[in-house]
């Protein structure tokens, strides 16, 4: 079972985004602005300072003649090809755990989505990968911004519509899996659009492991909190095809009912790669 975890998610990476080779070194400097709360979290948060900050918004180029789509080099395949120029990319970058969707932080503001494009920018990145969160609750262990088995919340919007009829795991009405929120699509094509116009590449997840299998005391809490679990949604689809509580066939094709929401919202997202 270890081995057909790291399976998954080793897939899950490879399928939800590009690999990130370059600028992680970089990544402490948005640890700098001081909150109203710890500054330290699990999974790097932070922001830039004010002085990065003004730096940064002031290097945001306005482009109108954008770069076309990128394709494999046709000569040399370990580079991309600008297919508006001919020439060859090398991509570089990072992303951030709230670069598409917010949480309730105990707090800490939200992420300012201009100056994190300002700071890529300002150590002359080109690429953005947009990071997905599928699960809407869980529960966490102790760290430095929540309590043990304190919960955690996905802010909207979501992909799907919670219409009910009836309750979620978290109170709020289930959601409806053929129902898609517009407002998750227009931020999602705002924020894509606001990338090129700085000149940054964008990779859209449509998926991530860490929102079925997590670590630690509360490993499976993500599992129910996600929308495909059939405690959270109207249509009584249920992502845990062997029912041993962890719904790990989400991200496999055993499932039909699975395999065509996922199908729909792959075409949703028809923008998975743009500048």
């Amino acid at each position: 079972m270890v081995n057909e975890c790291w399976a998954t998610c080793g897939w899950v990476l490879i399928l939800g985004g590009l690999i990130v080779i370059q600028g992680c070194a970089n990544y402490d400097l948005f640890d700098r602005q001081t909150y109203p709360t710890p500054t330290i979290q699990m999974i790097n948060e932070g922001s830039t300072d004010d002085q990065i900050k003004k730096s940064a918004l002031r290097s945001i180029p306005e482009t109108h003649n954008l770069p076309g789509r990128l394709h494999v080099h046709p000569t040399n395949p370990a580079y991309f090809q600008d297919t508006s120029t001919g020439k060859a990319v090398f991509l570089h970058g990072y992303d951030h755990f709230r670069s598409r969707q917010e949480f309730d932080n105990n707090g800490i503001p939200p992420l300012d989505f201009n100056a994190f494009l300002g700071q890529l920018k300002h150590f002359n990145h080109n690429f953005l990968r947009l990071w997905a969160w599928e699960h809407f609750w869980r529960k966490v262990g102790a760290n430095k911004v929540r309590a043990e088995g304190q919960e955690s919340v996905v802010l909207p919007p979501h992909v799907y519509q919670r219409t009910g009829p009836g309750t979620a795991i978290d109170g709020q009405p289930k959601f409806d899996l053929y129902a898609f929120d517009q407002a998750y699509f227009d931020r999602l094509r705002q924020r894509v659009l606001a990338a090129g116009e700085s000149g940054i590449w964008v990779s859209v997840m449509l998926f991530q492991g860490w929102s079925i299998h997590g670590s630690e005391t509360h490993a499976n809490s993500q599992w129910e909190g996600h929308p495909l679990n059939t405690r959270n949604n109207i249509n009584g689809i249920d992502g845990d095809y062997d029912h041993d509580g962890k719904g790990l066939e989400v991200h496999t094709r055993v499932n039909p009912k699975v395999n065509t929401i996922s199908y729909l919202s792959v075409n949703s997202e028809d923008t998975l790669l743009a500048r």
